[in-house]
């Protein structure tokens, strides 16, 4: 199981898929697994109106994806927080 937070870089504008869980369950028949991942996105945005100043910088947190992999190295299973986020997991490269 992979998980990647997906966000918006505000100094560049450029959309980040960062991995930030990397776990590997064993499936032993109809026993439910649990697998969660935390992830922190850290953003400024200093608006001094008087002044006419408005800096902002660090990352928007948009969403998340979680793939799962199985023992061929292949892509089984993508869930997001929005469907149309499941594509950032399936072009992730998969490193073994």
């Amino acid at each position: 199981m992979q998980a990647f937070r997906l966000s918006r870089n505000l100094d560049t504008n450029g959309f980040e898929v960062m991995l930030v869980g990397d776990f590997k369950v064993t499936y032993g028949g109809h026993i439910p697994t649990t697998v969660g991942a935390t992830c922190k996105a850290i953003n400024t945005d200093l608006n001094l109106v008087g002044l006419g100043i408005r800096e902002r910088g660090g990352d928007k947190y948009v969403g998340w994806t979680w793939r799962a992999i199985d023992g061929q190295g292949k892509i089984c299973a993508v869930v997001s927080s929005q469907s149309a986020f499941d594509h950032f997991a399936k072009e992730q490269p998969i490193e073994k």
